[in-house]
């Protein structure tokens, strides 16, 4: 699960650097002609992936009663519900819309901010390929570490919205970019991994199915109300910088509550 987070991060870190970097120096449309040629590159190598010979699905079930079956067993274990819904609860505050924000109107560098945009969105790369790995190193694996190092994680992304409000200067808004997506990235890999543990393998992948719906809702759902505020609510972007940092530290009490006598905490670890 780290491995496959930090391969994510990473090629964040590294597209939108080289995409500011490309944008900054060439101008918007060039940057956009060798994105589409990525999109490209990808499909070529989508295509050449080889599947296992014959493997079929062993039962014929409806995507409708997959999802009925996913929900149902989600209201039936009620820890399991909370740890999908991290990932989406992370999304308080859309880093998309103020970085973007912060490039065109408070720090710009480089045509319209391009190259404040590929930084900021860079050093959010890097705070992802970081986090799981400072935060592996600060437990053991076992469920309650897992649990525990979500909680810290709200407080951390928190934090980087409060650096993030107060930037002085684009090197403060860039690390405070790292802090909050380091944060974030320790919410993505340690959900995954619970959900892995405790979820029965004809579940799992209803489960996370459920998971990414939360997370694609509250993603876009965070871009729009984001958008709306700074639009017509005369809330500035710093200000609402804030009020992501007060928001994110929220769901830390129900996290915290529901998982204060989980049994699962000392059976998983055992096995």
């Amino acid at each position: 699960n780290t491995l496959s987070n930090i391969t994510w991060s990473a090629m964040l870190a590294l597209g939108a650097a080289l995409g500011g970097l490309v944008a900054g120096l060439f101008g918007v449309p060039v940057a956009l002609i060798i994105d589409a040629a990525s999109f490209l590159l990808s499909a070529w190598l989508i295509w050449h992936i080889q599947t296992a010979a014959g493997h079929r699905p062993t039962d014929q079930v409806s995507g409708w009663q997959d999802m009925v079956d996913g929900f149902r067993y989600v209201g039936q274990h009620l820890r399991t519900g909370l740890t999908a819904s991290v990932k989406g609860a992370t999304q308080i505050g859309s880093p998309d819309i103020m970085i973007a924000v912060y490039a065109a109107q408070l720090f710009p560098l480089g045509e319209g901010g391009a190259v404040s945009l590929g930084l900021l969105y860079a050093f959010g790369g890097i705070g992802a390929i970081a986090g799981p790995l400072v935060a592996n190193r600060l437990n053991d694996g076992g469920i309650k570490g897992l649990q525990n190092g979500i909680a810290v994680a709200f407080g951390v992304v928190a934090a980087g919205w409060l650096l993030f409000g107060w930037a002085p200067s684009l090197p403060v808004a860039v690390g405070a970019m790292l802090l909050r997506h380091m944060g974030g990235s320790v919410n993505w890999t340690y959900s995954s991994v619970i959900l892995q543990m405790r979820v029965p393998d004809r579940f799992l992948g209803r489960v996370f199915a459920l998971d990414f719906a939360i997370f694609t809702l509250m993603t876009s759902l965070s871009v729009w109300v984001s958008g709306l505020l700074l639009d017509h609510s005369g809330l500035g972007p710093r200000q609402l910088a804030y009020a992501a940092a007060a928001g994110s530290l929220l769901p830390v009490i129900p996290w915290l509550w529901l998982n204060r006598n989980d049994p699962a905490r000392e059976r998983i670890s055992a096995d």
